[in-house]
C-alpha cells in the first residue's frame, strides 16, 4: 500500500509540476528532440544538449528533466601552439627522365665518360648571322614601304575619280541651263562656256 501511495503520489507531483503547457499535452509521447543543424532538421531520442539553443521542437518530457553531461575537468582546455618566427619549404622537385636500369640515357655514371667540349662561336658566324637579320630588317622595311606606297596610289586614284565625278556633274548642269535659256555660246575643247550677260546671270 505505501508503494501505490508513493506512486500516485509522484504521479500527481509530476502532473502539477510541469514545465509549461507545452510539455502537459506532449508529456506521454515518445521522447523526440529536433535541432536545427546546418544543412537539415535532425531529431533525437535524448535531448542533445551542446544545441540547447538549437531546439526546434520536442515530444515527451521537457530537456530541461534530463541531467546535462558533466564537462570536462577544470583546466583542461585547448591552447594553440607556440608561435615560431621560421618556416620550412620543401625543395622544389627537379624533372629528371625516367631510368631505364642501365645507363643509356644517364652516360654521364658510365666509367670512360667524358665531357662534351665547350664550343666557342666563330668571329665568322657571328657576322654571318648578323648579315642574315640586317637582310631580313631591310627587307621587311621595304615591304612596308611598297604597301605603303599602294595604299597612297589608291586613296589618290580615287579622290581623282571622285574629282571627275564633281566635274562631269558641273559640265551637265551648265549644259542643262544652256539649253533652257540661249545665249552667247563658246566651245573650247569640246566644253560649252555660256556667256550670259549680269542681268540674265541676278535672274532679271
Amino acid at each position: 500500500m505505501r508503494n501505490l501511495f508513493a506512486l500516485a503520489a509522484a504521479a500527481v507531483v509530476a502532473a502539477c509540476g510541469n514545465v509549461d503547457r507545452y510539455e502537459e499535452g506532449v508529456y506521454k509521447y515518445d521522447p523526440t528532440y529536433c535541432y536545427q543543424s546546418l544543412g537539415k532538421v535532425q531529431c533525437y531520442k535524448e535531448p542533445n544538449h551542446r544545441d540547447q539553443y538549437r531546439l526546434v521542437n520536442y515530444y515527451g518530457p521537457h530537456p530541461s528533466r534530463y541531467d546535462a553531461p558533466e564537462e570536462g575537468p577544470v583546466g583542461l582546455t585547448s591552447k594553440a601552439p607556440p608561435p615560431i618566427n621560421f618556416w620550412v619549404k620543401d625543395p622544389e622537385p627537379v624533372p629528371r627522365p625516367l631510368a631505364k636500369g642501365d645507363i643509356s640515357d644517364r652516360p654521364w655514371l658510365a666509367s670512360d665518360y667524358q665531357p662534351p667540349e665547350t664550343q666557342h662561336a666563330s668571329p665568322a658566324a657571328l657576322n654571318a648571322f648578323l648579315r642574315q637579320a640586317e637582310d631580313h630588317l631591310v627587307k621587311s622595311i621595304t615591304e612596308d614601304q611598297r604597301k605603303r606606297d599602294v595604299s597612297a596610289q589608291l586613296d589618290a586614284s580615287l579622290d581623282q575619280d571622285v574629282e571627275d565625278a564633281k566635274g562631269a556633274k558641273a559640265a551637265k548642269t551648265t549644259t542643262r541651263r544652256i539649253a533652257q535659256k540661249p545665249s552667247q555660246r563658246t566651245v573650247v575643247d569640246d566644253v560649252v562656256f555660256d556667256a550670259i550677260p549680269p542681268s540674265a546671270a541676278d535672274g532679271n
